[in-house]
């Protein structure tokens, strides 16, 4: 999971192959130019030199890259709560916002329309999939878990989804953030619900041989890394940004500002989390029902 972070930590002082050592880490140079980087890479840097220096018990140095860790990683708390859009976002913000999204959406369908028409084969189900993926988070800002999605349930951590009055549920079993808000059930609006069927029933008409919904140039499962490939270069050629998962969940955060606002202001008036607001919500029929 680090190995990536630590190449590039390692590049900084050496273009060569890591060593099977952790004395490179104690060099004033790599910590020279550590602290020259922007907050979001050293935070990432941080934590994959204390999970090396801890690999290879070196306790000296994991209090030294121990201490960067938890300052970038305050720094970084403190410059979300700001709430200000970073550079690498602006960089990445498309005009219009999240809608942007749903137009790009429609325009790379018109531009693969002979796919509905013609005979299914792997090929067309691959731009398939690519419209697929762009009309989701189009609509649902969830992280790269759409690859993870099967078409029916299988052991104790698969994230399946299931109809029912037309409208496709996703039970969600495995996740980032599960330990914190345990297993959960999404719902996805009419419109998504259809974009999924209709790819569903394109996909039955070929031999597929895994369970999983999406599928890659060869038929194989498609992984969370090539959807965020395939995201990236659809939205930097339909909108001139490379619009990653992490970008879209801000987009729709922030298209949504008001209602949060208005939540949290409530649960202060309140004086309770937002948790317990929900609580306090009740389901009332009009009086003409």
């Amino acid at each position: 999971m680090y190995i990536r972070t630590i190449r590039r930590l390692y590049k900084l002082v050496d273009d060569g192959k890591v060593p099977d050592s952790v004395s490179w880490l104690a060099k004033e140079e790599l910590e020279k130019k550590y602290k020259k980087l922007s907050l979001n890479k050293r935070r990432h840097l941080s934590i994959s030199a204390v999970k090396l220096s801890q690999a290879f018990g070196n306790k000296k140095l994991e209090e030294k890259w121990s201490k960067h860790m938890y300052s970038d990683s305050e720094a970084y708390n403190k410059q979300r709560n700001l709430n200000k859009v970073t550079d690498v976002e602006r960089e990445k913000w498309p005009s219009g916002g999240y809608a942007a999204l749903k137009k790009a959406s429609t325009e790379f369908k018109r531009r693969i329309s002979k796919v509905f028409k013609t005979e299914p084969s792997l090929k067309n189900l691959y731009l398939y999939t690519k419209y697929v993926i762009l009309r989701f988070y189009a609509s649902v800002a969830m992280r790269n878990d759409l690859a993870s999605f099967t078409l029916k349930k299988s052991g104790d951590t698969s994230n399946y989804l299931t109809r029912a009055k037309a409208q496709y549920t996703v039970h969600m079993r495995s996740f980032k953030t599960k330990k914190f808000v345990g297993e959960t059930e999404i719902t996805f609006d009419k419109n998504v619900s259809k974009v999924i069927f209709a790819y569903i029933k394109y996909r039955n008409k070929l031999d597929i041989k895994h369970d999983f919904l999406l599928s890659n140039q060869k038929g194989q499962p498609l992984s969370k890394s090539a959807l965020g490939k395939i995201l990236a270069l659809l939205t930097s050629d339909l909108l001139s940004k490379k619009i990653s998962t992490r970008i879209i969940r801000v987009l729709k955060a922030t298209a949504h500002k008001k209602q949060i606002d208005e939540m949290r202001n409530l649960a202060k008036e309140m004086q309770h989390s937002l948790k317990t607001q929900g609580q306090y919500t009740r389901k009332v029929k009009d009086d003409g029902d």
